[in-house]
Formats: structure tokens, C-alpha cells, sequence
């Protein structure tokens, strides 16, 4: 399929966009919400590349912080100050924004987010920006972004409740 960014032809475009189908599917047999899939559509169309990347990242890695994400998928830092770095800002900034990643919170039993206990004020070491490849806060994907994930990069059909047992 033809980018409409750069004009080059890219398969994982084509990929991308073919699941396209399968999310009209899981809509026409009501297996999530129209909502839902038209979420999921106006994120293909949204999202780069380059936002694929990080979210595969995550998924594959859950818990991984901005320095392990940048270093999996480019092997090297680069300077805080440059073109690279400010783009890794933005794709965790429209991921995060568009809530299909969240930085990791504790969670109770029945899912409700915990609240973290406030940490002492201090005196900040040092006169430096958190960095784009901090390393302390670990990313995951909300709920929504594990179920994008499923259907449209890993083509797996949700599925219905839980998986009947064999005990017999």
C-alpha cells in the first residue's frame, strides 16, 4: 500500500490497513462496539509507523520504561536536543493522550487504581528536564490498546466470555 506521508510503498501499511476488515467483522457480529471499532479505524489512519513500533514494543514488553522502548527499537541514544528525541516525545505523548498507553499503576482485585503514597519533597538533584529516555516510570497499554493490538497486529478475533472448560 502506498504511504500517504512519504509516497513509498509499505507493506505493514497494507497489513494495517486489511484488518481493517477484520474490526468491520468483529463489529457485524457485535463482538465489540461500533464505537469501539471506529476508535480502533481512526487510529490507523492516525497513527504512524513509528507509533506502531512503540506500541508492539509495549506489548511485547509490558513494563519497559522510555529508555528500554527507545533502545529496543533503535539500539542507540541519541541527544536530548535533537530531532529523534523530540519525536520519541511526541509518539509517548499522542499514545499516551490518545489513551492506548499509560504509565503503570498498581491495581487492586477488582481493577480500581491504587493510589501511590506522595513522596517527600526534596530538593532536585541537578538542573536537567526529565529526559526523553528516562528510565524509571514503566510504560504498559490501557485495555483498549491490548484489544487494538489483538485485532489489528496480531489478527486474533475476540473472543466471547471465558473459555469453556473440559472437566468432565
Amino acid at each position: 500500500m502506498i504511504c500517504r506521508i512519504c509516497g513509498a510503498n509499505h507493506p505493514k501499511v497494507a497489513i494495517h490497513a486489511n484488518n481493517i476488515g477484520m474490526l468491520i467483522n468483529a463489529a457485524s457480529h457485535r463482538l465489540c462496539t461500533d464505537d469501539v471499532v471506529r476508535m480502533f479505524i481512526k487510529w490507523i489512519d492516525v497513527y504512524s509507523e513509528a507509533h506502531f513500533s512503540v506500541i508492539r514494543c509495549i506489548y511485547k514488553n509490558p513494563g519497559y520504561t522510555r529508555r528500554q522502548i527507545w533502545m529496543e527499537i533503535h539500539g542507540a541514544l541519541v541527544r536530548e536536543d535533537s530531532a529523534e528525541a523530540d519525536l520519541f516525545k511526541l509518539l509517548i505523548h499522542d499514545l499516551s493522550t490518545g489513551h492506548v498507553i499509560r504509565q503503570h499503576r498498581e491495581k487492586d482485585y477488582y481493577g480500581n487504581f491504587i493510589r501511590e503514597s506522595p513522596k517527600p519533597r526534596g530538593r532536585r538533584l541537578g538542573s536537567a528536564l526529565t529526559s526523553a529516555f528516562e528510565d524509571e516510570k514503566q510504560y504498559e497499554l490501557t485495555e483498549l490498546g491490548v484489544q487494538f493490538v489483538r485485532y489489528t497486529m496480531e489478527g486474533a478475533m475476540p473472543s466471547i466470555g471465558p473459555a469453556a472448560s473440559n472437566a468432565g
